[in-house]
């Protein structure tokens, strides 16, 4: 599609999954999931190419508040604007780094303000590692209650209804669940991270 029929150009889409994979990685693997993130970005970078054109001058009232209230997103967002720029060959000043701090801001909000999720740990009987995977998982989403750790058999035994989510090391048959397994690395590397988020 081009911008004459009013959709999203290829560029325009690469540029913004770029932008959204930026940000998960930099500040919330949550964010790769959040369409209105992503939808935000699109239509900013739409408008972005027409200012860009015709040189129009633009105002971001909040700039200063948002700037000082998200000291780290706003880094993020100036990495995201500075790729968008090149990709535009436009100089983004800071009011576009304000805009985009203000979308990246506005979908950490909704994650933390998302009901908070439920889950069990499963891993084989007296494995360290668990505990290392326990405090990846917290560190990446604090948003997610560790309600219990549990071994394969205890899990197989026991009833486990109340729970939103199974994290385990091992396979433990997750067609027989009646709740979303998902079976990581005990270290939690990027790619289960990315997994787990799909799956909260």
């Amino acid at each position: 599609l081009d911008e004459r029929s009013g959709g999203t150009t290829d560029p325009d889409s690469t540029l913004v999954a770029e932008a959204v994979e930026t940000a998960a990685k930099r500040l919330h693997p949550g964010l790769a999931e959040d369409t209105e993130l992503q939808r935000s970005l699109t239509e900013h970078v739409e408008r972005l190419r027409i200012r860009v054109r015709y040189g129009l001058p633009v105002h971001n009232p909040l700039l200063k508040e948002v700037t000082l209230r998200y000291p780290d997103v706003h880094d993020v967002a100036g990495e995201i604007a500075q790729r968008i720029g090149d990709e535009l060959e436009g100089q983004m000043s800071d009011v576009e780094t304000g805009f985009v701090t203000m979308y990246l801001s506005g979908a950490l909000e909704r994650l933390r303000l998302k009901p908070r999720k439920r889950a069990i740990v499963v891993c084989p009987s007296g494995v360290a590692t668990v505990w290392i995977l326990v405090s990846r998982i917290q560190a990446e989403f604090p948003e997610l209650d560790i309600v219990e750790v549990v071994s394969a058999g205890s899990f197989v035994r026991d009833d486990h209804e109340s729970y939103d989510i199974v994290i385990s090391t091992i396979d433990i048959g997750a067609e027989e669940s009646a709740i979303p397994v998902v079976v990581v690395n005990p270290l939690l590397p990027t790619d289960d991270v990315r997994r787990l988020a799909r799956s909260l």
